[in-house]
């Protein structure tokens, strides 16, 4: 049986759609791609309702492994799928991170999104190591077709406010290792 498609080709600039119980189709170009999955239980150290559980799709990361020249320039694509939802008082989001600083550096790696499909708020958290105060906080409200970055030292956080999948995709540096510890230890963003 067929399922039907959200045709995404012309937004993502590649042969993408998004099926009906919110996967991933990608033509040819992106064979060859990685899926992660969390569920809802992945989060608990970051839901403000720590009765918060279950293991639902909360959303799904796809890494594309056949990218020569972005890997030749030391960058990671992705594409990510948050499904919509609200858990206890809060919207589906993601687990929230920040990109350590580059050795020798105070600044951490950038990062840049492109939302495809959908409504969400990106929480943007500046701080630095060892992340015990937040600086500044941004609230990007983005909808298919916006572009924005993510500046160096800014944490971020996705919340899928909408009633169907948020679909973006993300450019980043591919020796990134996540910090996700001040997402946990303030059960999610700052507040």
């Amino acid at each position: 049986m067929v399922k039907p498609m959200v045709d995404l080709s012309q937004i993502a600039g590649i042969s993408l759609s998004l099926t009906d119980d919110g996967q991933l189709i990608f033509g040819d170009v992106m064979s060859a791609m990685v899926e992660s999955v969390r569920q809802i239980d992945s989060l608990n150290a970051v839901w403000m309702d720590s009765s918060v559980g279950g293991t639902q799709d909360i959303y799904r990361v796809y890494r594309a492994t056949d990218g020569a020249v972005l890997q030749q320039h030391g960058i990671n694509h992705a594409y990510v799928v948050l499904f919509p939802g609200c858990y206890g008082n809060e919207y589906a989001k993601t687990q929230g991170h920040y990109h350590p600083p580059v050795p020798g550096s105070a600044l951490a790696t950038p990062e840049v999104y492109k939302v495809l499909h959908g409504h969400g708020y990106f929480l943007l958290q500046a701080s630095s190591p060892p992340y015990n105060v937040v600086d500044d906080s941004l609230l990007v409200e983005a909808t298919a077709g916006d572009v924005f970055y993510v500046a160096p030292n800014y944490g971020h956080l996705t919340v899928n406010w909408g009633s169907e999948p948020l679909v973006f995709e993300a450019f980043l540096a591919a020796t990134l290792t996540p910090i996700t510890e001040p997402y946990r230890a303030r059960r999610g963003g700052t507040h």
